[in-house]
């Protein structure tokens, strides 16, 4: 359903956007475990969810690698 797409989408939009204001820890296991669960679940979903969850996967750990 195009509802269940859209609401898909949002999630992976939210994590990105609470990654990216540093609203999300790297130090706090609990929250960035959610965060990546989150994203790990929508990659499950459709091609396009797959690209847009594993590029903020990508920063995460591209994150905790330069830290």
């Amino acid at each position: 359903m195009q509802e269940d797409d859209d609401a898909v989408v949002g999630k992976i939009l939210v994590c990105g956007a609470l990654l990216r204001a540093g609203r999300i820890s790297l130090l706090n296991s609990e929250p960035l475990e959610k965060i990546t669960n989150i994203l790990l679940q929508a990659t499950r979903q459709r091609t396009y969810h797959a690209s847009l969850g594993y590029a903020f996967l990508i920063e995460i750990i591209e994150s905790a690698v330069s830290s």
